[in-house]
């Protein structure tokens, strides 16, 4: 069993640069040891990313098909990972491509050197390219049949992060761009790239230590350049006030997606809003569900992007348009605001002991301590371990400043607000509404406003 002294998760850096950028370095190898049960797997990461990747709409378009290409000519490595107890996930990230490891150690290090060597020797060819490219164009296409909050949640992603493309912008760029133009963006990104990775599991230092030089070698040796230009993700910080988008559904159903925007990404921050999102979740339903009756699929949560924390309340209604779900949730955000400066002590430290409790043991699988540390290392925050900075800076919240700090992120005029708006076929925006508001809406998230780097 697992002591309590090893109930730490320590973060190594196991090659890279020391500065405390975790991705100033063309490679980066990172380490963490199992520390939540007696599971004999380990899982590896591999992220392979490149400023080219995301350059545009287009060049987004071809990593994507690069991915099908990728997860075709992998599929007997993809089988063969089966048949050895392992599962080996391939996923289009932000400026890159990840490959996930996961299950027995020894599988892990016989087969990622066959699919790495895949990856570099992958064989682009036109008639397999103007498949996935017409495949992904009918995927695309059929986005306005997504259940409504897909669709929100796409809009949100492309207006927090940098880049981000939304759906409808794949769309155009699959169908407007040319075979010889994927090929080009595809060998830009192979040509020219950083690696981060994360070994995670039960094996010690030095064997992960093995795995990353022999991935570097064969990254060197393959005769392109390990070089770090990527521009890193961003997040746009929204304008004080209400921004908004729209977009529309062919389901009966329409959403409003609320999300409030965090002011920094400290440890201090991101526990209060975990706990305001605790806090106030009940009591969302209760109103919006139990009371009025808006719809069965009432929700709120904590949100983070790239570090960057937040909080959302989603509404999905068939008796109310858009509009009327956001006036809703402004009026309940007012009236809960209102209602925090007569709540008791015990009523507080109830939530906060709860809030105590899930960081002092966050973690109960493998999979969810790697998971965490993935997020800790691409949010630039490792070595330190997430978790423990956000307890320790839970443990110093008091009620009186825990209040004020959420009348300001909950007022309407202060605090840093986006609305979405999916109008269901049911019920449209109100002409009059709309007009009223015109000036809050946006069509396009960059340079609307100042961004700040995610790490």
């Amino acid at each position: 069993m697992v002591s309590e002294k090893d109930q730490k998760q320590t973060i190594i850096r196991l090659m890279g640069s020391s500065d405390s950028d975790a991705f100033k370095s063309a490679f980066e190898a990172w380490y963490s040891k199992n520390t939540v049960c007696d599971s004999t797997d380990t899982n590896y990461f591999v992220l392979l990313r490149s400023q080219n990747a995301d350059l545009d709409s287009g060049s987004a378009a071809s990593i994507s098909i690069l991915v099908s290409l990728l997860r075709a000519q992998l599929h007997h490595e993809i089988e063969t990972a089966e048949e050895l107890g392992l599962e080996l996930t391939i996923k289009r990230e932000v400026q890159g491509i990840g490959f996930y490891f996961s299950g027995p150690a020894d599988a892990i290090e016989a087969l990622q050197t066959k699919v790495i060597e895949q990856v570099l020797s992958v064989q682009i060819n036109f008639d397999a390219v103007e498949i996935y490219r017409n495949g992904w164009i009918n995927y695309l296409q059929g986005t306005a049949d997504f259940d409504p909050l897909v669709i929100a949640d796409d809009l949100l992603s492309s207006v927090l992060h940098v880049p981000r493309y939304r759906f409808d912008e794949l769309n155009r760029a699959m169908e407007l761009i040319s075979c010889a133009r994927i090929e080009n963006a595809i060998q830009q990104f192979l040509s020219c790239f950083e690696v981060l990775s994360l070994a995670c599991g039960d094996l010690e230092p030095e064997q992960a230590k093995h795995w990353s030089r022999a991935l570097k070698s064969q990254l060197v040796l393959r005769g392109g350049e390990l070089k770090s230009s990527v521009k890193h993700r961003k997040i746009n910080r929204l304008p004080a006030g209400t921004s908004r988008m729209s977009a529309q559904t062919t389901h009966d159903d329409s959403v409003n997606y609320l999300y409030l925007q965090g002011v920094s990404n400290t440890p201090e921050e991101i526990a209060h809003f975990i706990l305001l999102s605790r806090i106030i979740d009940s009591k969302f339903f209760t109103a919006l569900r139990t009371e009025q009756q808006l719809g069965y699929l009432i929700q709120t949560g904590y949100r983070e992007f790239l570090g960057h924390p937040g909080l959302v309340l989603r509404v999905q209604s068939p008796v109310a348009g858009p509009e009327q779900l956001e006036m809703k949730a402004a009026q309940f955000l007012e009236e809960f605001a209102a209602s925090l400066k007569t709540m008791q002590d015990v009523q507080f430290n109830d939530f906060l002991a709860a809030l105590i409790e899930q960081y002092t043991d966050p973690y109960s699988t493998l999979s969810d301590q790697a998971d965490g540390a993935w997020r800790a290392i691409r949010s630039g925050v490792a070595p330190d371990f997430v978790p423990d900075l956000i307890l320790s800076a839970a443990r110093s919240i008091n009620r009186q400043d825990f209040i004020a700090w959420a009348l300001s992120r909950l007022d309407q005029g202060q605090s840093q607000r986006l609305s979405l708006l999916i109008e269901g076929d049911e019920h449209k925006i109100e002409s009059a509404w709309r007009k009223k508001h015109e000036s809050s809406f946006i069509s396009a998230a960059p340079n609307l406003w100042e961004s700040a780097a995610g790490d």
